[in-house]
């Protein structure tokens, strides 16, 4: 063996170093891909979570943070009024679905400009609005969403009221039976 300064036994011990370096490493990728792997399934749970409750306000807690980025990259501000939680009477996931299509429909509409999403109580019913205000509004980029609410809204026994074409901010009200 060699010593430290080059005689025996100092390759056997670089080989030792070189071991551990190489465990650590794949102990630390293995730990690495398991926190992405982690994360991935709670992103996948957030975007298309199971046995989901019908609630409004929860749907648009989702929505705006699936969608929050698409708002900053089209620089729309988005403002968020009403309760966190209120139940409806329909399925949750068309809840969700009709919700993340009005809210993509808002960010479009509110291009370089103002988005305010509200839930507001109306007798036994309660109300989200959809406002794009101050914006340069892509009314193309809403037609598939716009669709897509429309469609929704016999599933989630929605009443929906769309008007984007007038001179004023364009508006998305969606009514739902609350369940109280």
């Amino acid at each position: 063996m060699r010593s430290a300064s080059g005689g025996p036994g100092s390759e056997s011990a670089a080989s030792g170093c070189s071991l551990l370096v190489e465990r650590a490493a794949s102990a630390l990728a293995h730990e690495g891909i398991a926190q992405v792997d982690a994360l991935l399934k709670a992103f996948a749970d957030l975007a298309a979570p199971a046995n989901l409750v019908p609630d409004l306000g929860q749907a648009l807690t989702r929505a705006l943070l699936l969608f929050s980025f698409e708002a900053r990259r089209k620089s729309v501000e988005l403002t968020r009024k009403g309760p966190a939680e209120v139940r409806v009477a329909a399925p949750g996931e068309a809840v969700l679905e009709i919700v993340c299509n009005a809210v993509l429909a808002g960010i479009a509409l509110a291009r370089e400009g103002r988005l305010t999403l509200a839930i507001e109580p109306d007798g036994q019913r309660v109300r989200l609005e959809v406002i794009a205000d101050g914006g340069v509004p892509r009314r193309e980029e809403t037609l598939p969403h716009l669709e897509a609410v429309r469609r929704l809204s016999s599933v989630a026994a929605a009443e929906p009221s769309i008007d984007v074409e007038g001179a004023g901010p364009a508006r998305l009200s969606l009514s739902f039976a609350h369940t109280r």
